[in-house]
C-alpha cells in the first residue's frame, strides 16, 4: 500500500512539473509573439526581432527553471 502511494505521488508529481514547464514554455512564446508584433510596428523589423526573442527565450527558460520568483528580472511577467 505504501509503495502505491509513493509510486502515485512521484507520477502526480512528475506530471505537475512537466505539464508545468509545457505551459510556462507556451507562455514564454504567446508574450514573445505578442511583444514582437509591437516592437516590429514601433521599432521596425530587425531590431524587434533580436530583441524579442532575446526577451522571450528568456523568460521562457527562466520560468521553466523556475527563477523569476527568485530573480525578479522578468517582473512583471514572472511574478504570480
Amino acid at each position: 500500500m505504501a509503495v502505491a502511494v509513493a509510486v502515485a505521488l512521484a507520477v502526480a508529481v512528475a506530471v505537475a512539473v512537466a505539464l508545468g514547464v509545457v505551459l510556462t514554455v507556451a507562455l514564454g512564446v504567446a508574450l514573445t509573439v505578442a511583444l514582437g508584433v509591437a516592437l516590429t510596428v514601433a521599432l521596425g523589423e530587425t531590431v524587434a526581432l533580436g530583441l524579442t526573442l532575446a526577451l522571450g527565450l528568456t523568460l521562457a527558460l527562466g520560468e521553466a527553471l523556475g527563477l523569476g520568483e527568485r530573480c525578479g528580472l522578468c517582473l512583471p511577467f514572472c511574478q504570480p
